[in-house]
């Protein structure tokens, strides 16, 4: 007479430890994917596709230009020059001009909103003008964007 309720009992009991181990394995993936991210996120409004704001490079004023096609962050021999880099060796790319030499070089510290980036590689290139930065995947890869609509949200990796 007892069996029906013994049945019962049981498979609550195993339904109750699976609920258990889901429960333990969702905090587990919450607090391993909220490790990686940091509070250091922007949030840039975008036009026609492109994204644009405002930072630093060792603390000079400049203009980056998010591009995900670049391989390397590119700056002006201009700018270049007033960063006082280091040539490390000259380089040829792929522009939309067409093909250029340049020279690499690393950036110290790159800045935009609160996301700090260090020890960045990057090109400069003769060719361009001005204090406008194309900020490539060479820093990127330190951060995760999401798009919605025409904003560009953008977050520091630890």
């Amino acid at each position: 007479m007892n069996q029906p309720i013994e049945d019962a009992t049981q498979r609550f009991g195993k339904f109750m430890m699976w609920g258990l181990w889901l429960a333990i394995l969702a905090v587990i993936f919450i607090l391993l994917y909220a490790s990686n991210r940091s509070e250091n996120s922007i949030t840039i409004n975008g036009f026609s596709g492109q994204y644009s704001t405002s930072g630093k490079i060792d603390q000079v004023p400049v203009r980056f230009l998010l591009d995900t096609g670049a391989t390397h962050v590119v700056i002006s021999d201009e700018l270049a020059s007033v960063l006082d880099v280091e040539n490390l060796g000259e380089t040829r790319m792929e522009t939309a001009n067409g093909i250029a030499t340049g020279y690499l070089t690393e950036l110290d510290q790159i800045e935009f909103g609160p996301i700090k980036l260090t020890n960045i590689d990057a090109i400069v290139n003769p060719a361009m003008d001005g204090k406008e930065v194309l900020l490539g995947m060479s820093a990127l890869k330190q951060v995760e964007f999401t798009q919605k609509g025409s904003n560009l949200t953008v977050v520091q990796l630890r």
